[in-house]
């Protein structure tokens, strides 16, 4: 039933509503804070998972205006290789304070491309708290 309406909203041009994320803390910096949607992690390759993650590089922001300040997170789509220590960027997507998503950003060759991250770089504690939290790689 649930491939038939999949199909029928393909065919009809109805887009299938989206998928209900589930974050959690992996990331907290004294200015940044970011999420990982643990509803959808994905298995690529036995390495390999796909991951959304939500970046808040104005975290401590919110401390400073209080709770009527509502923030500003881009969101993307990253691939994490545990096993070879390296990240790319598959989609990212800024989302304003009212919830509407905004359309997909265009990613530079470096951002689309796998990279080994910086040692001790922020970019280097994600992967390394995202690989704890998914086990890739295991």
């Amino acid at each position: 039933m649930t491939s038939a309406f999949f199909l029928l909203a393909l065919s009809t041009g109805l887009h299938v509503p989206p998928m209900q994320h589930y974050w959690a803390p992996l990331v907290q910096t004294s200015s940044e804070r970011i999420d990982i949607d643990t509803a959808s992690i994905s298995v690529i390759t036995p390495n390999v998972r796909r991951v959304w993650l939500r970046w808040d590089l104005n975290a401590g922001v919110g401390a400073t205006f209080g709770p009527g300040y509502q923030p500003q997170y881009d969101l993307e789509l990253r691939d994490v290789d545990c096993s070879s220590n390296r990240t790319r960027t598959i989609e990212r997507r800024h989302v304003v304070p009212v919830g509407a998503t905004g359309a997909g950003e265009s990613l530079s060759a470096t951002e689309a491309s796998w990279q080994t991250p910086i040692h001790d770089s922020l970019l280097a504690q994600v992967l390394d708290a995202a690989c704890r939290f998914t086990k890739a790689g295991a």
